[in-house]
This record gives C-alpha cells, sequence and structure tokens, in this order.
C-alpha cells in the first residue's frame, strides 16, 4: 500500500513532467512582431499569434505535451526541430528568446511557403502534416488533424490586426507604394 505522502510525492513528479514550467520574462508584442521582421518572417502576425498559443509569449516556458520530446521557450520548439533548422547549441540555448525566435520563424516560413494558407501553416506548424489524420488518412475537407489548434492561432491572429504596431507597418508601406 503507498502512503499519502508517497502518492502526493508521485503526483506532483507527473504535475511537473507534463505541465509546462514557467520561470522566464514575457515578451511584449510590438517587441517580437518586429524581431520577427528582422528575421524575414512572412507573415509576423501569424509568428505573434502562435507564440501567443504556444507560450503566452513566455521566454522561458518548457512544456512536455510530447511525453518524446521537451518543448522550449517562446514558439516551443523540439530539439529535434531546432536541430533540423541547423541549430547546434545546448538545449538550453534555446530558452534565449530570440534563438528561438528565429528558428520558430524560419520553421513557420517553411510550412507558409509549402502549405500556402495561414490555417494549414498553423496546423503544420503544431502537427507536422496538417492533413494526416487517423490510419494515415487524409482529414475530411476544410478540417485539420488539430483544428482546435488551429482555431486558437486564428483567434490570436485576428485580434493582431489591431496592434499599432502592425497598422504602423502597413500604412508606411502603402506609401511608399
Amino acid at each position: 500500500m503507498v502512503s499519502h505522502k508517497m502518492r502526493a510525492f508521485i503526483l506532483c513528479i507527473v504535475f511537473l513532467m507534463w505541465s509546462p514550467i514557467s520561470i522566464g520574462k514575457t515578451i511584449k508584442d510590438c517587441d517580437l512582431i518586429k524581431q520577427a521582421k528582422e528575421y524575414n518572417a512572412l507573415n509576423p502576425r501569424l509568428v505573434l499569434a502562435i507564440a501567443k498559443i504556444e507560450s503566452s509569449l513566455n521566454s522561458k516556458v518548457m512544456g512536455r505535451q510530447d511525453p518524446r520530446a521537451v518543448h522550449y521557450g517562446l514558439m516551443q520548439l523540439k530539439l529535434g526541430t531546432a536541430r533540423m533548422l541547423g541549430f547546434k547549441g545546448h538545449p538550453k540555448d534555446l530558452l534565449d528568446w530570440k534563438i528561438n525566435l528565429k528558428l520558430g520563424v524560419n520553421y513557420l516560413n517553411e510550412k507558409l511557403e509549402k502549405h500556402g494558407s495561414v490555417q494549414a501553416a498553423s496546423a503544420a506548424y503544431n502537427a507536422g502534416s496538417p492533413f494526416i489524420c487517423k490510419k494515415g488518412k487524409r482529414c475530411k475537407r476544410g478540417s485539420f488533424v488539430n483544428q482546435g489548434y488551429v482555431d486558437k492561432v486564428m483567434v490570436q491572429y485576428k485580434r493582431q490586426s489591431t496592434l499599432r504596431c502592425i497598422t504602423e507597418a502597413s500604412s508606411a508601406l502603402a506609401v511608399q507604394a
């Protein structure tokens, strides 16, 4: 029989393993947008929306949604994904928000170029492939394997259109044209 103290200890360990660990600073929306633009983000608004869903803009958050891998930082990158993108540092370096953002922007740019739409790119960012459902079959048209995630990103994405740093950038581009 397991004692109450031991059961409480086990529950604490399980909680820590499966919940995000958050000890970092929160990045401001416009700081993230500005930095994403410097990293040549194809869609800075989408970067911000995904970062808000993934980490609530907390640069030091570590998540374990996937039992096989830890997710690091602002854009919740797996170490394997970061390595695929050319990252050669120590995993803790992924908690540096600028490193994490640059890798996340590169990964999201790949997804946008491959899949075209904001929705499909969001689904692919989160799930690898947006269209593969159970047992390798394609999802029904207009739906993604992680539709709930895509819906959350789209709500955030639509909210970003009123940010002053985005509207100023858009009007500056219109004046140049």
